[in-house]
């Protein structure tokens, strides 16, 4: 849907600043992939020395997970949404009436 398009458009922008941000700084992730649990993990282990750059890191960091949530939420009620939709079609298809000759 359009919806779930603008949000993980918003997903990858901020995944996109934060990667920005650390290259900026000199911090590169050194594991096979990024955004695994591993590089969160690697994530909340950076300590930046100016608290300015260690707030604006972590403001980075708290958008990525928030939109990831949003993405993840909008995915269910999405699939919930289609689900209810598929039912409620189903149920209103009457079957013939044996008897009726239909």
């Amino acid at each position: 849907t359009r919806a779930r398009e603008d949000m993980k458009h918003l997903q990858c922008q901020a995944k996109q600043r934060l990667s920005a941000f650390l290259l900026r700084h000199g911090q590169s992730y050194g594991g096979k992939s990024h955004w695994t649990q591993a590089h969160y993990r690697w994530l909340e282990g950076l300590k930046f020395s100016q608290s300015v750059q260690q707030i604006v890191f972590q403001e980075y960091v708290d958008t990525v997970k928030l939109l990831s949530q949003r993405v993840a939420a909008l995915d269910e009620q999405l699939s919930s949404a289609a689900a209810a939709s598929i039912s409620t079609s189903n149920s209103r298809r009457r079957p013939p009436d044996r008897y009726s000759g239909q």
